[in-house]
């Protein structure tokens, strides 16, 4: 459960997320809130999927009707190559992203003030969003993450970023700047 990490725990008790309503937009099976409710986070909780694989999940493409009225988003969002998907017919939005999960991502960060989104690891070589990063923590317990071979990190954004930190689980590494 990468929200037992210390510095997701940071971060959460900094925005005051134990008394917060959580967003959970890119639901499925709502698996990133049972992990949070498990460490006593999202009490208080609206999931949406396109395809809700809970009955806790209500139906809503929020790629293309995003909710509004909420303060924190924690969510996975949805992983699908621009190229990938017009090689396999799939439908893709009108974006200048060049992987679904960044156009999701954007969506979540427009909308929230507070965001954690576990996501692959390169997103950092990407350089968006940076003026709201706050902290990256690379999870390396692959158990957590079966469907994918590529790291995942878990990036938590908030009003505006100083200097990004950057874990290795809960071990510091340095800052984004240290690393570069």
């Amino acid at each position: 459960n990468p929200f037992v990490l210390a510095p997701f725990r940071i971060w959460a008790k900094n925005i005051g997320l134990p008394k917060k309503r959580v967003l959970e937009p890119y639901a499925g099976a709502n698996n990133i809130i049972r992990a949070l409710q498990a460490v006593g986070y999202a009490k208080r909780f609206v999931s949406y999927d396109i395809h809700p694989a809970d009955q806790a999940v209500l139906r809503r493409d929020t790629i293309e009707d995003f909710p509004g009225g909420f303060d924190v988003c924690i969510t996975n969002p949805p992983w699908l190559a621009k190229n990938s998907a017009h090689r396999r017919g799939l439908r893709y939005p009108d974006s200048s992203h060049d992987d679904l999960y960044k156009h999701a991502l954007e969506l979540c960060l427009t909308h929230c003030v507070y965001v954690g989104a576990l996501i692959p690891a390169t997103f950092l070589q990407s350089s968006l969003f940076q003026d709201r990063l706050e902290s990256v923590i690379f999870l390396h317990d692959k158990r957590m993450f079966l469907d994918t071979e590529n790291p995942v990190c878990l990036a938590l954004f908030g009003k505006q970023a100083g200097e990004v930190k950057i874990f290795f689980d809960s071990e510091y590494i340095g800052t984004l700047t240290d690393l570069s």
